[in-house]
């Protein structure tokens, strides 16, 4: 599990760890994921924060927010941008996630 806290979850919520996507585990809410692009041959590799039907999505349109640092964990990333589409000049925003118990996962029935 980890908890994200930032402007779509301001109060903060625990992000659930339910498998891979592209190569790496990936983590959700009811609305909202965290995942790896999975666009390694690229200089930097992007975690990206959206919105649950966009899970998995390899371009900037399909996240909210991209931690655009060569990390193995959106843990380790420290400065998350806003993507293209939702652009205010490239500026960072506030995005606290940090690891509540490592590499358990769960079953969410949906």
């Amino acid at each position: 599990m980890i908890r994200v806290k930032n402007e779509w979850e301001p109060k903060g919520k625990v992000y659930y760890n339910v498998g891979e996507i592209n190569g790496r585990q990936y983590w959700v809410t009811d609305k909202n994921a965290i995942w790896f692009d999975g666009d390694e041959p690229r200089e930097y590799f992007d975690w990206m924060y959206g919105k649950l039907e966009n899970l998995g999505g390899n371009h900037a349109g399909t996240a909210l927010a991209v931690g655009n640092e060569k990390r193995k964990c959106p843990t380790g990333v420290k400065n998350w941008h806003y993507s293209s589409t939702y652009s205010t000049g490239g500026a960072k925003i506030l995005t606290k996630i940090k690891c509540v118990c490592k590499l358990q996962r769960y079953v969410i029935f949906m």
